[in-house]
């Protein structure tokens, strides 16, 4: 077991049977925004939005690990871009 400090918060990171670091339960809102490559700004927005859920102990504000996991899931796909098609050629018959 061994502690990493980011954003003077705390997060015990624990390992598994096989030394595999499981993840936490929780996350304050400095290390979600961290963890997914946004800002705390972004964080605050999908919140008042309703998209993403926190939970609150005393003072902290916290996002569970499933619920992070259901607001990643809720985001919109980016859609497959499509191969440049060939030039659409008309076609005519001869007789």
């Amino acid at each position: 077991m061994f502690i990493v400090a980011h954003q003077l918060v705390c997060v015990r990171a624990v390992t598994n049977e096989e030394g595999m670091l499981e993840q936490p339960d929780a996350y304050s809102l400095g290390n979600f925004a961290s963890r997914h490559g946004i800002s705390r700004s972004k964080v605050y927005e999908e919140i008042r939005a309703g998209r993403l859920t926190a939970r609150k102990i005393g003072d902290r504000t916290i996002i569970l690990t499933e619920d992070g996991k259901a607001w990643r899931e809720s985001l919109p796909k980016v859609p497959a871009s499509r191969p440049a098609s060939a030039p659409e050629t008309q076609v005519t018959e001869a007789f």
